[in-house]
């Protein structure tokens, strides 16, 4: 099958990251054509990992101990350094030591490795993640100019009024 993950990143709609803080709309509610994506939506939630098994709570952005991307790291530091952006293989991904179970929203989204808990995991591509500031919406997929950027592992993240040949979108209804 030729294109299957196509050849321009697509917007991946219900996830973005702030200040390096992991946030999605509960439920798959980002599929619904009334959801309200909009950057001051009230529907986008933060992700507070249960320390004991892989579950999680969704709360509020800006609780204390949620995920964020943290260089190449998932924990729930926040981040303190200068990074802006981080360009890593999907496979090379870790966590915190802080962070003792990975919650499984994380692998169902297809956000880290399952290596991490479950084996090898070969996924191709790589995860380019702007983690601080503002609002960074996500996409992934294909890679109209490189195809070492391009697989289903494939990443990348960019503001809300970013627009380059690289990245296209599906529309969330007709």
């Amino acid at each position: 099958m030729a294109d299957l993950v196509g050849n321009v990143s697509e917007i991946q709609y219900g996830y973005r990251i702030v200040n390096g803080e992991i946030q999605i709309l509960e439920n798959n509610n980002a599929a619904d054509p009334l959801a309200d994506l909009s950057k001051d939506s009230p529907e986008w939630r933060a992700i507070l990992p249960d320390s004991s098994d892989e579950g999680y709570t969704l709360v509020d952005p800006g609780t204390s101990g949620t995920l964020h991307w943290n260089g190449s790291q998932l924990g729930t530091e926040v981040p303190q350094d200068t990074i802006q952006s981080k360009i890593i293989k999907f496979t090379a991904i870790t966590t915190s030591s802080a962070l003792t179970k990975i919650p499984c929203i994380m692998y169902e989204l297809g956000l880290i490795p399952i290596k991490l808990n479950y084996g090898p995991d070969e996924t191709d591509g790589y995860c380019s993640l702007a983690m601080l500031g503002e609002e960074m919406l996500s996409s992934r997929g294909g890679h109209y100019t490189s195809e070492d950027y391009a697989g289903l592992g494939s990443v990348s993240t960019a503001s809300r009024n970013s627009a380059d040949v690289r990245r296209g979108c599906r529309p969330r209804s007709l």
